[in-house]
């Protein structure tokens, strides 16, 4: 869970979650607003992202997918993500010690 929703539901607000929506055509995005907050939307690759509930968010995104203006929505993975320090060090470290083993399994193969 993000910061932000950790904080929301510290305050009893309620949590947010993202939905990505990928429209036919870019005018229809205005048929949208009903379903939640549209935060960002692309003219050139016609897609848009909005808040939504989160108790809501499965239902809205079955709903949404169903309209025949839309190609495809899904839920975002946003809040799955790790930015911590700690996380990306741990990352980092994981994968210089695999490259070093690689390095060393693929030495004699080195002109």
């Amino acid at each position: 869970m993000s910061k932000v929703n950790e904080q929301f539901s510290a305050a009893g607000l309620t949590r947010r979650i993202d939905l990505i929506v990928w429209l036919n055509r870019g005018g229809d995005q205005r048929r949208l607003r009903k379903f939640g907050d549209i935060v960002y939307y692309s003219t050139r690759q016609h897609y848009l992202i909005m808040y939504v509930n989160q108790t809501d968010a499965e239902h809205i995104c079955q709903e949404v997918n169903h309209l025949p203006f839309v190609k495809k929505a899904i839920v975002s993975k946003r809040d799955d993500l790790h930015f911590e320090a700690d996380y990306q060090t741990k990352m980092m470290q994981s994968l210089a010690q695999e490259a070093e083993r690689l390095r060393a399994e693929n030495e004699d193969l080195r002109v």
